[in-house]
């Protein structure tokens, strides 16, 4: 009902780190005898496609962001090999891990286990107490995906029934068919909890045996064919009743509002435009924000500062040189902010996006505000015209182009020396979108809190893992794909970076289902057959 063919549209694009070779691995799979066929995306190892189609339905993903991991505080004997457990006193179950060192002698590690977990504590020393892991994934139920069955589905509901049976990692799943019909469901294995919400440790007694169960997969948030006419999905908080549940560590909800704002604006949604949106890079941190970063250019007298403030149309483009004044302001006034709190610690924290949002919507009352290491009381009007002052001599007249950078990092890449001699590494180079933005694309330290992040020139290595968008109409589905990087891991293959200019120029490859297609438009062809048992062919 809001695209302009009738058809659903399908479109995904995967936030993650940004690396050299990709994470994903464009394929297309085909078993005539199974009835298999499906394109989409794959990791190395696994046997099927991770997200993509095949002839009846298209799935993407996001994370659902799902705290599956709590910590219970042990009390253990002083020699270590004791647990206290219902007024008795436990061994701990101990067992040596081998682990492989390449060019070293294997090292072998010793591992304490309670009725509840690995005790994790051993390998970070330092903490104060023994801390034991208690993980939806650490049992033999985890393993399921559903994805054989995900792949070889032929309609919505057997599509959805499939999704039940994905136990890791957890993830906003959203479907459609090419009967018309979409669908979604938060899939994985979600923890039912005592009286706790996962966000500290827990008394090891007052947590029991750890977590009571898994909540039943009707209990999930899922439906089909909602009355808006869509499903939008950004690590965002998906059903408001929820509250601290399931999880205390969403997204911001900026992306997912902007998202569902533009699909419901208009009936007539295409591929080209739905690509377009993928792309987006309005800043709704601009929106709430840029107002205050304007009074305080002007209070201090810094015209052309607010000048190009006001000018700035609020996209995080890069020849955009309103947006990096204003998300420079803004990085140096969230250090500015915490940077007393975190001092103390023995190293820099996380200053999540909704804290610093907080702080600035209460004002000077936000104990945050003032810096505990003076005698003096700051208010947020002073810290603000500080960042600004900072901001202006940083960024000069330079555009968000010219400071913010996209790199798709190699491991060796990571040496100079051996960069500038076989470039592993892809990038940096100018790219669009900022944080919150529906294309976004973090400076790397955006959350993180150090002396030096908020200053420009900042280099990403977050973003778009892949994109890809399906319409699925009744001749069947047509997917476009790609990826930042190439097909090939083997960084003197011409195939290892083939596609990034591709990437960057927003050019998306359609990769057909049917398997003679397919083959007619390959540029070569590698065969592997699989060896009988007397080594033969």
């Amino acid at each position: 009902r809001r695209t302009a063919s009738g058809a659903p549209i399908l479109a995904n694009d995967m936030h993650l780190s940004l690396r050299a070779p990709s994470i994903w691995y464009l394929a297309a799979l085909h078993a005539d005898s199974a009835d298999y066929h499906a394109v989409g995306f794959t990791l190395p190892g696994v046997p099927g496609i991770v997200v993509g189609h095949n002839r009846s339905v298209a799935w993407g993903y996001t994370n659902g962001m799902v705290d599956d991991m709590d910590f219970a505080v042990e009390t253990s004997s002083d020699d270590g090999l004791r647990y206290l457990e219902g007024g008795d006193w436990i061994e701990y179950a101990v067992r040596a891990e081998t682990l492989l060192v390449r060019g070293a002698r294997p090292e072998v590690i010793t591992v304490r286990e309670s009725v509840r977990g690995p005790v994790i504590s051993d390998a970070l020393p330092g903490l104060g107490a023994d801390l034991s892991a208690v993980w939806t994934a650490a049992t033999s139920e985890a393993r399921s995906t559903g994805l054989r069955a995900m792949n070889r589905a032929s309609s919505l509901a057997e599509f959805d029934r499939a999704v039940r049976e994905f136990a890791q990692p957890h993830q906003n799943v959203v479907f459609a068919s090419v009967d018309g019909h979409i669908g979604y469901r938060l899939a994985g294995r979600i923890p039912v909890r005592g009286e706790w919400d996962g966000s500290l440790p827990v008394d090891a007694g007052r947590m029991g045996n750890g977590f009571l169960g898994d909540w039943p997969p009707a209990a999930h948030p899922s439906g089909v064919d909602p009355d808006t006419g869509f499903f939008a999905t950004a690590n965002n908080l998906q059903a408001p009743d929820l509250g601290t549940a399931v999880s205390t560590d969403y997204a911001a909800p900026f992306r997912a509002a902007r998202i569902s704002e533009r699909l419901g604006s208009r009936r007539d949604w295409d591929v080209e435009a739905v690509y377009e949106l993928q792309r987006d890079t309005h800043s709704p941190l601009g929106d709430r924000y840029r107002s205050l970063a304007i009074a305080t250019a002007r209070e201090l007298d810094l015209e052309a500062a607010a000048d190009r403030l006001e000018a700035w149309d609020g996209r995080v483009n890069i020849d955009s040189r309103g947006a990096p004044l204003f998300y420079s302001w803004l990085y140096r006034l969230r250090s500015l902010i915490a940077a007393d709190e975190y001092a103390a610690a023995p190293h820099w924290g996380f200053f999540p996006t909704k804290s610093f949002m907080a702080v600035l919507d209460q004002g000077d009352s936000d104990p945050w505000v003032d810096d505990v290491r003076t005698p003096e009381t700051e208010t947020l009007d002073q810290l603000a015209g500080r960042a600004m002052r900072d901001a202006v001599q940083a960024v000069g007249d330079r555009t968000w182009g010219e400071l913010h950078r996209e790199r798709h990092a190699h491991p060796l890449g990571r040496d100079r020396r051996i960069q500038r001699l076989f470039g592993f590494s892809i990038g940096p180079y100018p790219s669009p979108g900022g944080p919150n933005t529906v294309r976004p694309d973090d400076y790397r330290k955006w959350e993180a809190l150090d002396s030096t992040s908020w200053s420009p020139p900042w280099i990403s290595e977050y973003g778009p893992s892949e994109r890809f968008i399906v319409e699925l109409g009744q001749d069947g589905p047509r997917g476009r794909f790609l990826i930042p990087t190439g097909q090939s891991g083997n960084p003197f293959s011409r195939n290892y970076r083939d596609l990034n200019e591709r990437w960057r120029s927003g050019d998306l490859v359609e990769v057909p289902l049917e398997r003679q297609r397919f083959v007619r438009r390959s540029v070569r062809q590698i065969r592997i057959v699989p060896a009988r048992e007397n080594g033969s062919e």
